[in-house]
Formats: C-alpha cells, structure tokens, sequence
C-alpha cells in the first residue's frame, strides 16, 4: 500500500528556513563571545623611576581611588636610579624592555634623561620648571610624550628663604647645595641668589658631586661660616639625609630641607611642596588619563597648591627655642599648625596656605 505522501507548503518551507537562520546567527554570536569570555584582561605595567625615597603609597593610592586593582590590571616596577650617568642609561634600557605603557619620573635629572631615550613611551614626570630646563616649551601645551607636574616657581624659593631668616634672623650668610648635573637645582640657586638682597641676606654656594662633598658647609672655616643651610629635596640628599641630619645636629646648624622625608628622618625643619598630594591628584590621575586613551600633549602640566613646612621638636639642634620662632614664622606667613608630635611618633607639620592661589592653583600658560 503507498502511504500518502506529505505536501510542503510554501508558509512551511518558509519557517524552516527561518528557524535555521536564526538558529545559525545565535551560533555565529555565540562562540565569539564564549572565546572573549576566556580573554584575560590586559595587564598596563607602569615604570616609576625615582632617586632617593619614592612616594610609592601616594601613586598607589590614587591608582586605586581610579579603579585600577595592582596585581589584575596594573603593574608598577619601581627602578631606584641612583648613581651615575652611565648606570641610569643602562636602567632606563632595562625599564624599556619591558614594555611599560607609562613611565612615571620624578627629578628634572631623571626626566632628561627618560626623554632623551624615548620619544614615544608617555612619561608623566614631577619637576622643576620644565620650561626652563628644555623639556617642553609650554606648561599649557606640552608637546611630544611628556607631561605632568612643574614644582619650580621663583616666590617658592623666597619664601623658603624667607622662612629661613625668620627662624634664624642673625644669619648674614645662608648655604644652598647645588646638583650641577641637575638643571633644577641649578636654577632655584638663581632664584635664591635674586632673592637674598630683598631679604638682606647672601647666598653661598656648596656643589655636591659625591657624598663626601656633603661636609663641607658643616666644616667650612669662621670666614665662609654659614648661619643656615638649604637643602634641596634631590635624589643625593634624599639618600644620605640621615647623614646629613647628623651633621647637622653635631655642628648645630640650622637646616632647612625641601621634602618631608628630611623631617621623618629626624631634622629640624622643612619647607616644601606636598609631594605627596601630588602624585595622588595629578600624576595618578595622569597616569590613569593616558593608560584610557588619552596622549600626553593634550595634558597640561600642573603645579603644586599645597606648601608644606614642618619641624622637629625634640630635634637635638635646640629645637625647643626655634621651634616658637617657627611657629611664629608660619603664622606671619599665614600658615596653619598641625600637630603631630615628633619621632619616632610623626613630626609635626605646618600646612602653609599663604600665596597657595597666587603661584600654584592651576596650570600657567606660557
């Protein structure tokens, strides 16, 4: 017996094509994402190439208030480049092997260098004056793959000086070390040196090339006597600043250091820009700007708001008198105390607010 056989109609064979076309689009949308689903998350590596004491949890910590996770998404080397010239090219050869997506810098110096070697690796650096020392030729509209923080303003030298005198108004002749291969450096000794006569003071220069060049203001002779030394927060003075504190302490000179590390290890008094604040509220904010997308020239540099002076109590330089005169000074000049004890508990610091909007609130256009 034949059965009867099965007509298709054309409604039929039309909504077999179909559910095969839709079945093959699900299938083709499928695998592409069951193969991104097993795609690890790329991982930015981030150098940080410092001198001295890195300011690594304030990096850290603005990275992660950005939403980055270290360990998941970011990586950050820290390179020490302490030593000479020749070292740091082989360190900045190394740290580019590695493929970093950013390079955080921090010291004119290092910067200098970093640019000379690449020009196509964003450096987000935290400097001088930039302008100046031949990075780029506007703080506004920095060209190239550098950006960042510009520290240097001629009114911060003088109020450090400032500052100075009034702690110890009988110095007639106040040192100031000089890093020659640090053009940074050597342009704040110019700033001092325009500085001094308005204060009724002169400067004298010490040029420290190696360690044992530290000694000379503490050891110089009753003619070249210095009332007062400024140290400079660069990476040679960073990394002997307990030997420099002792220094001070036996030969009872006033110091006053440029970085909050100085004060942590014991001296007497600091005056400084809040390295700190900076490297959360720009250079991790730059950081994070760059590794989504952004370029470097399209970021103006920014300088600091925030001036930090701070002091020892319990410093064995005879503290206790200067400190009042200290106080005293932060207050004429407008500054807020802040009380933090001394060492080993922390030290106490001086949050200065004067002149904050008159050289620091935001990027200048030059």
């Amino acid at each position: 017996m034949e059965l009867p056989r099965r007509s298709c109609s054309g409604d039929g064979k039309r909504r077999v094509v179909t559910k095969l076309t839709i079945g093959l689009v699900l299938l083709l949308f499928a695998v592409p994402s069951a193969a991104t689903a097993q795609q690890p998350r790329k991982v930015y590596r981030v150098g940080y190439l410092y001198e001295g004491v890195p300011h690594s949890e304030a990096l850290s910590e603005g990275l992660r208030d950005l939403g980055w996770v270290l360990g998941e998404n970011l990586v950050i080397e820290y390179w020490q480049a302490d030593g000479p010239p020749e070292r740091l090219q082989a360190l900045l050869t190394d740290l580019l092997q590695l493929n970093v997506d950013v390079i955080v810098v921090v010291n004119t110096r290092l910067a200098t260098a970093a640019k000379r070697m690449t020009q196509t690796v964003p450096l987000v650096v935290s400097v001088g004056d930039p302008v100046r020392t031949g990075l780029v030729t506007s703080l506004a509209r920095p060209e190239g793959n550098l950006t960042g923080v510009a520290n240097q303003n001629p009114e911060l030298r003088r109020k450090a000086l400032q500052f100075m005198m009034e702690v110890v108004p009988s110095a007639t002749q106040v040192g100031f070390y000089v890093r020659p291969d640090n053009p940074a450096i050597t342009l704040s000794w110019q700033e001092l040196q325009a500085a001094a006569p308005t204060l009724g003071v002169k400067m004298r220069r010490f040029d420290v090339k190696e360690p044992a060049d530290l000694e000379r203001p503490f050891v110089s002779t009753a003619r070249e006597r210095v009332g007062g030394l400024i140290v400079p927060r660069e990476g040679i003075f960073v990394a002997h600043r307990r030997r420099l504190i002792e220094l001070a302490v036996k030969s009872r000179l006033p110091v006053l250091y440029t970085g909050r590390e100085f004060i942590e290890a014991g001296g007497l008094m600091s005056f400084a820009a809040d390295e700190n604040d900076l490297m959360r509220r720009v250079v991790a904010r730059y950081v994070d700007r760059i590794l989504k997308g952004a370029k470097p020239s399209d970021l103006p540099f920014e300088q600091p708001t925030q001036i930090r002076a701070g002091h020892q109590p319990e410093n064995r330089q005879g503290a206790r008198p200067q400190a009042s005169r200290i106080a005293a000074a932060a207050s004429r000049s407008g500054a807020r105390m802040i009380d933090r004890g001394s060492q080993p508990r922390p030290s106490r610091l001086l949050e200065s607010l004067a002149g904050a909007a008159q050289w620091g609130s935001q990027a200048a256009a030059l």
